[in-house]
């Protein structure tokens, strides 16, 4: 019996950690303060830096609360150097984004335009990424605040690049 529960316990510490091997996901862009109201407009995009990952049972962490993912469009599943958005609003994201085909997960919050922490975890509740992100660093109203290979900074257009490679605007800031 001893060694069934070890076996167990050995298991479940290679599904855990097979997350962190396989997976590299992280917060890359942050619509936290669209042009207009903010209100339904917000989002964030996660990007997968390693191997495929499946999402469901996932969690964005923000404003005290972990908020659960529906999928929307697309599938569970993040594959390798693949983004997906997570929208307050997804109907309303669509409006403001009519090109954007791929994967959007729908999820409720508000993100504060003064900034917060967030966070990503997966379904056994372990961080993932995580920022506390801060407004007045970059005063980029309109534009998202975006992570890039240095750093993060404000992205180069209004209203940001869901689903795509980020817009660097460095130059400009």
């Amino acid at each position: 019996m001893r060694a069934l529960f070890k076996g167990f316990l050995l298991l479940c510490l290679v599904i855990v950690c097979f997350d962190f091997v396989s997976a590299n996901v992280i917060i890359n862009e942050i619509m936290y303060d669209p042009t207009g109201s903010d209100s339904g407009h917000e989002w964030i995009e996660i990007y997968n830096q390693g191997s495929s990952v499946n999402l469901s049972g996932w969690k964005f962490y923000e404003g005290g609360t972990n908020h659960g993912l529906k999928l929307i469009n697309g599938s569970y599943f993040l594959d390798e150097k693949s983004y997906i958005i997570i929208a307050d609003k997804p109907d309303l994201f669509l409006l403001d984004y009519p090109d954007f085909n791929g994967t959007l997960l729908d999820s409720t919050f508000s993100l504060k335009n003064s900034g917060e922490y967030i966070a990503i975890k997966n379904k056994s509740m372990v961080i993932f990424d995580e920022i506390n992100y801060s407004c007045c660093l970059f005063g980029i109203g309109g534009k998202t605040l975006s992570k890039f290979d240095y750093g993060w900074n404000g992205s180069s257009i209004v209203g940001g690049s869901p689903g795509r490679e980020n817009n660097d605007s460095s130059s400009e800031i």
